[in-house]
């Protein structure tokens, strides 16, 4: 029977998703960056903010305590960087989508454990032990899609 009594008390109202949209403002900042430099510019960016899986595959053959090394910085700069607008556009859709649900599920934190974890996880795959590859690698949708996965 409904007292007209408020009995919902133990339900807090949703937190604010900052994670989610700190995210989708770095990734926006960081292709406007992208696109407001020359064409060289940005291909200097890709190659240094991308993964080049023939610069990684020495430091994932040695021992987990010799990987403390400046170059897997990468697995973090590559999650940001996109190849176009429409691509950006489509992954900050798919943020939108899955992030919210998440966040306020995991909480800032989960979130974006979730988010980096995914993200490093696919950089350091088969395709780093093919050291023939020569170009960078852009992984952004590992850490978007870790969000579907999550969710």
């Amino acid at each position: 029977m409904d007292s007209g009594i408020v009995t919902n008390w133990s339900k807090s109202s949703p937190r604010f998703p900052w994670v989610t949209l700190t995210l989708f403002l770095f990734c926006t900042g960081v292709n406007l960056l992208h696109y407001g430099m020359t064409p060289l510019a940005q291909n200097a960016m890709q190659e240094l903010g991308g993964v080049i899986p023939r610069q990684l595959a020495p430091i994932f053959s040695q021992p987990f305590t010799a990987w403390a090394d400046y170059r897997l910085l990468v697995l973090l700069s590559a999650l940001f960087i996109h190849a176009s607008w429409l691509h950006v556009l489509g992954n900050m859709v798919y943020l939108w989508v899955f992030g919210l649900p998440l966040e306020r599920r995991l909480g800032g934190l989960g979130m974006m454990m979730v988010f980096a974890s995914y993200g490093w996880d696919d950089c350091p795959d088969q395709r780093v032990w093919d050291e023939e590859i020569r170009l960078a690698r852009i992984a952004a949708e590992p850490g978007i899609a870790s969000l579907m996965d999550g969710e």
